[in-house]
């Protein structure tokens, strides 16, 4: 029986993939024909015209600019995929046709993982319209975000006093700055930052899960979605138990938080968070009610959605002023005279420090975090400059290219933060959030939360190249891991602060915040141990 079932499958496969052979053949003779693209093979299609597994995406396609043109296609396993060099195409494809543009690719293996409910995976629908609709109440606006600033503020100014002491770990933390202004803001929730934290070790679990779930070419499902469907007993059906053990920690990442934000409701120790707010008004009727799972995938999206973009932002912008000293010390001097010695910026600062705003986005354009923005797919056949895009082709927008293309940034591989004001006037690189419909809902929060980081890192601190054993300088470069998110790959670095003046003031700071985080909790249990409690629930695993 099992074996009828695998060559049914394996028959089933043939013929579906025949079918697409046979519509393509028809359609080449009736009509527009799909953009230009390498000859692809029968059967199999452009399969081969794939990038390679090791090395960024974006360079692969960059070939194909120069080969086929600023539009260009390629066919695999039936699906069209369509990649866009021209940025007038990308906006009129994904923001002014964006009804017709925001759906996203099914991956079998990311859907049976549970990945397909977060917010930047799920289809363009009623559910998502909800859980965007919660996201642009909390964050969605530069004022809608502005109750973060002071968690941003308070977040870094502890971040400075952990990477002061121990500046050869600032990799991690970074990791623990953008987690605890996020789960903060999200689950009103406070990190330990004195061992792992039980919250953050979830969520990191989760999201080196959702990384492996949508690793190119990892899963064989996701070229045959029919093996879903075939006995756990045959050969190569490994897979089920992997997505099964995912989906459950998928479920403990939704669920667990919740409960903890509940908890603290209960017995009244919530603090303001975005997922406090809209537990309060679940429940009520009307149109504004406001559905529990909703809340629940809307939060995990925030973290989703602005951690690792976020890190890698910021190993960017260090990487950056190791590179290019004249940036900092313009940026220095530029805080010195609008802040002084005596106290770190704030965001209310940001309309005084130009320069160090724009080093914001030349960070975000210099390494853009999503390379080729998150694929989009086509509800509908459309037609654009004469050429063919069939229904549920998949687009991919080279954001790298777009924020390196020569006709708009001078130079584009240097770091230049005045690029963006006159008598330069180059375009701000808003495009690295997204267009149309699929936009990030969180890119004012972001820009934010990078802002606030960055110019008290370079209140503080004198980043430069580090040496050998022999004194000579190493030189870094900006090499990016292939990936959902364009992480820069680790260098060399030396950082400290920039005089015993600036030392005593992170002090002094973080013993302030020490003293009022210590007179407010007195007498209660860290988040982190309510949290372990959340978890031992056994309810919580259903």
């Amino acid at each position: 029986m099992s074996i009828l079932t695998k060559h049914t499958a394996v028959l089933i496969t043939v013929i579906t993939l025949g079918f697409f052979v046979i519509r393509r053949w028809l359609r080449q003779g009736t009509g527009p024909s799909l953009p230009p693209g390498p000859k692809p093979l029968p059967l199999v299609g452009n399969i081969f015209d794939l990038p390679p597994e090791n090395g960024p995406e974006y360079r692969h396609w960059l070939t194909f600019k120069d080969t086929y043109g600023p539009v260009s296609s390629v066919t695999v396993m039936g699906r069209t995929i369509v990649i866009l060099h021209d940025q007038q195409a990308a906006k009129q494809l994904l923001s002014q046709m964006s009804s017709k543009t925001s759906g996203r690719p099914r991956l079998e293996f990311a859907d049976m993982c549970g990945f397909s409910e977060l917010p930047v995976c799920h289809q363009y629908d009623d559910a998502l319209r909800r859980c965007r609709k919660l996201m642009h109440q909390s964050i969605g606006t530069e004022g809608n975000a502005s109750h973060c600033h002071e968690t941003m503020e308070m977040e870094t100014q502890r971040f400075l006093l952990r990477a002061m002491d121990t500046p050869e770990n600032l990799w991690i933390h970074f990791r623990t700055l953008t987690s605890a202004i996020i789960l903060k803001e999200t689950y009103g929730y406070s990190i330990d930052v004195e061992q792992k934290d039980p919250m953050v070790q979830l969520i990191e679990k989760y999201m080196t899960n959702f990384s492996k779930a949508y690793t190119p070419k990892a899963w064989l499902i996701d070229m045959i979605p029919h093996l879903r469907h075939l006995p756990d007993i045959l050969p190569g059906m490994s897979f089920k138990k992997t997505a099964q053990r995912m989906r459950m920690t998928s479920l403990r990442t939704a669920n667990v938080p919740y409960a903890f934000v509940q908890h603290q409701i209960k017995v009244g120790l919530d603090q303001p968070s975005f997922t406090s707010s809209f537990i309060q008004q679940h429940g009520k009727s009307g149109p504004d009610s406001i559905e529990e799972q909703d809340i629940k995938n809307s939060a995990l999206g925030l973290f989703a959605g602005g951690a690792d973009t976020t890190i890698a932002t910021l190993k960017a912008f260090a990487l950056a002023m190791v590179k290019f000293p004249d940036v900092q010390r313009k940026a220095q001097q530029e805080i010195d005279r609008v802040v002084g010695p005596d106290r770190l910026p704030k965001y209310k600062d940001r309309a005084s420090l130009p320069y160090v705003d724009d080093i914001v986005s030349e960070a975000l354009r210099w390494s853009p975090v999503g390379s080729l923005g998150i694929p989009r797919t086509t509800s509908e056949e459309l037609t654009y400059d004469g050429h063919l895009i069939p229904k549920g082709s998949i687009i991919l927008p080279n954001l790298w290219w777009f924020t390196h293309d020569p006709k708009d940034y001078s130079d584009p591989d240097s770091f230049r933060p005045e690029r963006y004001r006159p008598p330069f006037n180059e375009p701000d690189p808003s495009v690295v959030f997204g267009y149309g419909l699929r936009a990030c809902p969180g890119r004012f929060f972001a820009h934010a939360s990078l802002f606030v980081n960055i110019a008290q890192m370079l209140s503080v601190f004198d980043f430069s190249k580090a040496t050998d054993e022999h004194g000579v300088e190493k030189e870094p470069r900006l090499e990016v891991v292939a990936g959902l998110v364009s992480y820069p790959k680790d260098y060399p670095f030396k950082m400290r602060p920039r005089d015993d003046g600036k030392a005593d003031l992170v002090r002094k700071v973080n013993a302030g915040l020490k003293q009022k985080v210590n007179t407010a909790r007195l007498g209660e249990m860290s988040d982190a141990g309510y949290f372990k409690e959340c978890l031992r629930s056994d309810k919580l695993d259903a």
